[in-house]
Parts: C-alpha cells; structure tokens; sequence
C-alpha cells in the first residue's frame, strides 16, 4: 500500500502520472533541458515487434520475446490510457463547470458577474473535494478543450507536452507535431525552442507590421495634405472661374452696347443717305433754275428774297449733310472703339479659359501621379524593396525639390 507522502503527491497540481518520479514541475523541465517523460512515445504492435527483435535478437528465447512484447503493449495501453483518462477528466469538469453555470443564469440572469460567480463556485467545489488548485482544474478543461478533437495531438503529444502547448497558436502546435513526426524522441528543450522561435517570428512580423503602420498613418497623414491642397487649388479654381464669368458678363454688356452702337450707326447711315440724295436734288434744282434765269446787267442793291431763300435753304441742307456727316464719323470712332474693348475682352476670356484648363489638366495629372507615388511607395516598403529603388527615390527628391523652388518663386512672383 502507498504511504501517506505518495497519496499527497498525487493531489499536487503538477502531478503527472505520465512522468517519471523524483522530477520537478513541467517549468523545471523545460528549463532544465531535456530530460525525458516515461513511455512519451506509445508505439504500435508493429513497431515493439520490430525492437524487441533489434534488442534482444538470438539473445533471448523466443517464448522470452513473446513476453516483452506483450508486456510493452500492457505499458503503451496504460500509457495512452492515462492520457485519455486526463482528457476524461477534462471533460467531466468542463460539463460540470458547463451545468453549473446554465443554473444560475438561468435563474439569476445572464451577466458576467454571474457567470463569474457560479464558476468560482464550481473551482471551490472542485479545490475542496479533490484538492486540486484553481489553476490546475483550469488546465484540465482547457487541455480537453484544445486538444481533444485533434487526432494528431492525441497520438504524438503527451499531458506535459500539451500543458506547454495548450495557450500556443495552432501553427506552433502544428509545428511541434510535424517534428514529434520526424522524431518522436523531441525533448522539452526542443519544443520550447519551436516556441521560442515562432514568438521571435510573431515579434519580428509585428514588427514589420508596427513599420508598415506607421508609414501608411504617414501615407495617410500626406494624403490628407494632398487632399487639402487639392481643396486649396479647387477653391482658387473656383475663384478663377468666377471671374471669368463676370468677365463674361461684361462682355455681354459690351456686345449689346455694341449692338446698339451699330443700330444707331446705321439709322444715321440711312438719315445720311437721305439728306445725300435731297442735297443732290436740291442742287440739281438749283442748277435747272440756274439754266432759265437770264443774266442781265442791272444794278440792283441786293439778292432778291427768292435767291436768298434760296441760298438759306441750300446752307441749311449742307449745314445738316455736315452735322450728319460729324455724327456718323463720331459714332464710327465710338463702334470702333467698343470693338476693340469687346476683341480685348474675348482675347483676355480666352486666355483665362485656357488657363482654367491648363489649371484643370494640371491638378488632375498631380492628383494622379500623388496616389501613384504613394501606392508605389507603400508596396515597395511592404516588400522590404526599399535599398533597390534608393537611387530612384533620390532621383524624385532632386526633381520634385527643384520643382518646389519653382512653385515658390511663382508664388513670391504672384
């Protein structure tokens, strides 16, 4: 019978039956290298058969082989009937917890705090009846949790190894049973070292993540600047096609003061036309009364009134033709003048339309080689390409520098 000292040991929170007497906890383990389980490989009837004939060959009897095989499937059963007893255990305290806590959510509702409160009642239970730690029934249904529906883990991982692996990410454990595949001797030092070198990868691709973070916030950050640029340049657009639309305005006035300049030319063409043609008769009248009038030599005092009639009539008429005549060559020099401000302003529109455009091509090809630029830029910073394109990149800084002097010295020019 057990003494009362190999009892006690069997309530500690590291007991492992799988685990040879007289070691320490399964940290002690893995820190004190590779020191190994009992029976951590459970082989097959193919397998033992194949050994004990490496071993014990013609060494032994026959009926002796017969009984070391046979006894060393009696140690692999017990071995994997441990672990599944372990997982067994997992499993009826998992149900238990699962019991426990459903009874009071349902009747006391369904909170944290009172889920909280009915599995501290069930790991109190479970400490006072059983004389298992908190900790150590946590590891019980997380182990079961974790590793009962993996067959793979069933087969090459022993309690101890799942312990160390229960809080690991999937690849680790898939990285630990592809080598238990390749050797089923691994120690505890190699798997700590599996973890210990996937941590380091974890650490180095968040790392690399922390990097390209930081330069899209930063991407994000000069997209942002670009963006208010852009707005910067559509406002002044704006600006700009406002004025050109009050110049449009203003040509349109001038267009129809223009209009009714050549309106009023042409009425005074017509009105000049008109006194033409009465000077013309009227001097053909003159010169037909000329023609009947005898001469003769009489000393008069003066012109008779007729003549003199006459003579006011036909200086009124041509008084008239050069009013008519100044007028037109007035309104001539002015409809002269309101084409010349009207071609000014058709030339001055133009220029400003094609400026707009330009103005339009230009933030839209920027805009466009901006998103390229940083696209670029963080595709190659997130394939780690940065040393290939260095000389290009410093390329872009010279031309892109020497364009920013020349936008400064147009804005001091403005």
């Amino acid at each position: 019978m057990s003494n009362r000292k190999e009892l006690q040991n069997t309530n500690e929170p590291d007991f492992d039956p799988t685990r040879l007497e007289g070691h320490e906890s399964a940290g002690d383990l893995m820190d004190a290298g590779p020191t190994p389980l009992a029976f951590a490989h459970v082989p097959d009837e193919q397998e033992i058969s194949k050994t004990v004939r490496m071993f014990f060959g013609n060494a032994v009897p026959e009926s002796l082989r017969a009984i070391i095989a046979t006894e060393s499937m009696e140690i692999a059963h017990s071995t994997r009937k441990i672990l599944e007893e372990h997982m067994h255990i997992g499993c009826i305290l998992f149900g238990l917890r699962s019991r426990i806590e459903s009874h009071f959510v349902a009747v006391q509702g369904d909170t944290r705090h009172i889920r909280n409160k009915a599995a501290e009642l069930f790991y109190k239970y479970v400490e006072k009846l059983f004389r298992k730690k908190h900790d150590t029934v946590k590891v019980y249904i997380r182990i079961y949790l974790r590793f009962s529906s993996n067959a793979g883990a069933m087969e090459l991982l022993g309690y101890t190894d799942m312990h160390m692996l229960v809080s690991q990410d999937d690849e680790v454990i898939d990285a630990v049973l592809g080598a238990k595949r390749k050797d089923p001797e691994l120690g505890k030092r190699e798997i700590k070292k599996i973890i210990e070198n996937y941590k380091l990868k974890l650490e180095e691709k968040q790392a690399s993540l922390d990097v390209v973070k930081s330069q899209l916030s930063e991407v994000v950050g000069q997209l942002d600047d670009a963006r208010n640029e852009n707005q910067y340049l559509s406002d002044e657009t704006k600006q700009l096609r406002l004025l050109i639309e009050q110049d449009k305005e203003r040509n349109k006035k001038t267009m129809v003061d223009l209009d009714v300049a050549n309106r009023s030319v042409s009425t005074m063409h017509t009105e000049i036309t008109k006194l033409q043609q009465e000077r013309t008769s009227l001097l053909r009248q003159l010169t037909e009364a000329a023609t009947r009038v005898e001469t003769k030599e009489v000393i008069v005092s003066g012109p008779t009134e007729d003549i003199k009639q006459l003579q006011a009539a036909a200086q009124g008429l041509m008084d008239q033709v050069a009013a008519a005549t100044e007028k037109r060559e007035s309104l001539l020099a002015e409809v002269a003048a309101l084409e010349e401000q009207r071609n000014e302003q058709v030339a001055a529109i133009e220029s400003k339309e094609a400026i707009e455009r330009s103005i339009k091509e230009l933030m839209a090809d920027f805009g466009s080689f901006m998103q390229k630029y940083k696209t670029t830029q963080l595709l190659v910073t997130a394939g780690g390409s940065v040393a290939m394109f260095s000389d290009l990149f410093a390329a872009f800084a010279d031309h892109v520098g020497s364009f920013h002097q020349e936008l400064q010295a147009a804005a001091r020019a403005a």
